[in-house]
């Protein structure tokens, strides 16, 4: 056993099956101690405590034998031989099905939740390796929170609808949490919150609202993720917050509703160096025009028209924009399709979805679409992927037979106005063209139908893709 150091025998059993690691754990000391580190390094209280009571009895009294089998479990995950290894920890108000193999046992107990969360943090505090907490839909106390001060090695906390109990003070620190992932989805007391992080360390910052803002409030340089809700007019109060993080790169925006629409554009020194972007189209003109930002991925189905005119809103072409993601809740057209194009001159990576779940027909069909794609002028020459979907209420039939679009000499045409081109995806629900290059340098085609006998309707066959240059048609049945 010399032979094999520590660090190699954790990555192969790493791969075994729970039941396996339990037999391993049996052999001798050294491999109950590797085995151990992964059999016991996520806790999660939900699979173990059944804390969703009748509403009757919610608050009855808790059985003696409850306590005690609660008390026995927690005894032994906090344990002298366990809690070092326990790396990460959930507690939820409702069970979660996991299917880890890091969970050995499962032990359910109707305990209320005010007496599981008392019972909860008089032992956390055992688990002095512990790196990840996720609490959901439990109520905090102030004591509550002050043992987190004590994990020292706690460097991701997520707190999902988890608020402090009402009348109930937060710890009177600051600076004392090293996190550097810090989730909060709560809609208040976020601003209590924040001056217990030290600034230094937290890299990503997830909120559903900006918090009051206040001079306790630090500046935190170094977080590059942000996720956050503002209002659709942003307020003193949200630029005072966004201006305390200097450095994101990545942030999803949601917006509370009004009925006006958001001012064009935030203060040049508010985000100042944003490149990905994650949000709804009324948010987009807050951040549309930053030199810097290279991505953007719309989050909503708005429709395709309606991005088209906050492109056309922007003064000059948006030459910085690299990367595109959208599902739009209709279907697409060859000039709204151009129009991207046209605004966004410098793509290089496009994947749209369109959807329309309450038409019941496809207008234009996807054929017809990319029938005239290889006409369209201004796609960028440094394109490397181009995926297209369509998709639509189940009763919709197409036929394209009455619409046939030559895939080959789009796909052919594509190749040649764009030479960094890698893949090409167009997924018209009845059919599929695929088209990527291989590092091999070897081109590979793929084209799938519903029905075979569909191949003649949209024009190809297999002898017309090996006639292509540089393209090789490989099938299952081949």
């Amino acid at each position: 056993m010399a032979v094999f150091p520590n660090e190699l025998l954790l990555r192969i059993f790493a791969h075994l099956h729970r039941l396996d690691l339990r037999h391993v754990a049996l052999a001798n000391r050294t491999f109950s101690r590797i085995a151990r580190t992964l059999l016991f390094s996520h806790f999660a209280v939900s699979r173990y405590v059944t804390v969703t009571c009748p509403k009757t009895h919610e608050h009855d009294p808790v059985s003696a034998s409850q306590l005690l089998q609660l008390t026995r479990c927690l005894d032994f995950w906090t344990s002298e031989e366990i809690a070092p290894v326990v790396r990460s920890c959930e507690i939820s108000e409702s069970p979660q099905i996991s299917e880890s193999p890091q969970l050995w046992f499962n032990i359910q107990v109707a305990v209320p939740h005010a007496q599981l969360l008392v019972i909860f943090f008089d032992h956390i505090a055992r688990f002095a390796g512990l790196r990840r907490l996720n609490l959901s839909n439990v109520q905090l106390t102030g004591l509550a929170v002050s043992t987190l001060v004590h994990l020292p090695m706690l460097s991701e906390l997520t707190l999902e609808s988890c608020e402090v109990a009402k009348g109930d003070s937060m710890p009177s620190v600051s600076n004392v949490l090293r996190l550097c992932h810090f989730s909060y989805t709560s809609s208040e007391r976020l601003e209590e919150w924040l001056p217990m992080l030290e600034p230094s360390c937290l890299h990503v910052l997830h909120t559903g609202a900006a918090p009051h803002i206040s001079a306790a409030i630090p500046v935190f340089p170094n977080v590059h993720d942000l996720r956050v809700r503002i209002h659709e007019k942003p307020t003193p109060a949200d630029i005072a917050f966004l201006r305390k993080l200097p450095s994101v790169t990545k942030l999803k925006m949601g917006l509370e509703w009004t009925s006006s629409r958001p001012s064009r554009l935030l203060p040049a020194d508010v985000l100042p160096v944003l490149t990905d972007f994650i949000g709804s189209i009324r948010a987009l003109p807050l951040v549309l025009a930053r030199d810097k930002l290279k991505r953007i991925e719309m989050e909503d189905e708005s429709s395709l028209e309606d991005f088209v005119i906050e492109l056309q809103r922007v003064p000059a072409p948006l030459t910085n924009l690299i990367h595109f993601t959208a599902n739009f809740g209709s279907f697409c057209t060859a000039t709204a399709l151009a129009a991207i194009f046209k605004l966004l001159p410098r793509l290089e990576d496009v994947a749209i979805t369109f959807a329309d779940y309450e038409s019941y027909s496809v207008d234009p069909w996807p054929a017809d679409v990319l029938s005239k794609l290889a006409s369209i002028h201004g796609i960028s020459p440094h394109l490397r992927r181009l995926s297209l979907v369509w998709k639509a209420m189940d009763d919709v039939t197409l036929d394209y037979d009455g619409s046939p679009c030559d895939f080959p000499a789009v796909c052919a045409s594509l190749v040649a106005q764009c030479p960094d081109l890698e893949v090409l995806r167009f997924d018209g629900r009845d059919f599929i063209f695929s088209w990527h290059t291989q590092a091999d340098h070897r081109d590979e085609t793929v084209v799938m139908v519903t029905d075979f006998e569909d191949v003649n309707g949209v024009r190809f066959g297999w002898r017309v893709l090996r006639q292509l240059p540089r393209l090789v048609y490989e099938d299952e049945d081949a």
